[in-house]
């Protein structure tokens, strides 16, 4: 496992990578990392990065004015520490209709096999104290 805060910090190359798309298109792309986000922390940080990555690029793909903006919040709990990543756009949306159906082909899988499959494709992003925290 990599070295979860590096990844963060690389959270600013993830502007720096999208910058130039954003401004080419006059959008926004503002980031910020709260200061609950501890120094060191152990995870996956390819995945977390690799799930950002499509996050943002999405967002910016369906964002024809305002912006996208990435934030990044930490909280203790107990022995753990729970992050939140959040990107947030100004972009088209998804009407109530298409929100309740994104899911809805996962959700009709036989449990064993859902449950097996998002296992091994999800994992825990962050562990802390031993216990895994997506």
């Amino acid at each position: 496992m990599h070295q979860l805060r590096e990844q963060i910090w690389a959270m600013e190359n993830i502007v720096k990578t999208f910058g130039p798309r954003a401004s080419e298109n006059h959008l926004a792309l503002p980031l910020k990392i709260d200061a609950g986000v501890p120094d060191i922390l152990r995870g996956d940080s390819l995945r977390l990065r690799q799930i950002v990555v499509n996050l943002v690029g999405n967002a910016l793909e369906f964002t024809a004015e305002g912006g996208v903006s990435i934030r990044v919040a930490g909280q203790r709990c107990e022995a753990a520490v729970e992050l939140h990543f959040a990107v947030r756009d100004t972009g088209i949306g998804l009407d109530s209709e298409r929100q309740r159906r994104m899911f809805e082909a996962f959700s009709q899988a036989e449990a064993a096999t859902s449950c097996r499959v998002a296992s091994d494709t999800t994992g825990d992003l962050v562990q802390v104290g031993g216990k895994g925290v997506l």
